[in-house]
């Protein structure tokens, strides 16, 4: 992957909420935290909600299935402990919140 280390910075920590406002970003990919899911939302980016546990589940469900705002990626029954058990992802891309995605 030549030019990468040009278009890609890897950082400890970053201001979410600049870097979601910034024009570059198109999507999110979140572990649907409620706060990530209260900023991106905020700031009109669609997500890619990749849940693990407890709230994250039911936040991602919340974003993909109420606020069509999402692709689900997994609801953790695949990837750890707390999930429903289904383990499978869905979802349609998001155009938008509430369009229907």
């Amino acid at each position: 992957m030549a030019g990468l280390e040009e278009r890609v910075r890897l950082v400890a920590w970053a201001p979410q909420q600049e870097v979601l406002r910034h024009r570059a970003v198109g999507c999110f990919i979140t572990h649907s935290g409620w706060n990530s899911t209260l900023e991106s939302a905020a700031t009109g980016v669609s997500m890619v909600c990749w849940p693990w546990e407890w709230d994250q589940l039911v936040n991602s469900r919340l974003v993909g299935e109420v606020w069509k705002g999402c692709v689900q990626e997994g609801d953790g029954g695949e990837y750890g402990e707390g999930g429903d058990g289904r383990g499978e992802g869905g979802g349609a891309p998001a155009k938008g919140y509430g369009d229907g995605g």
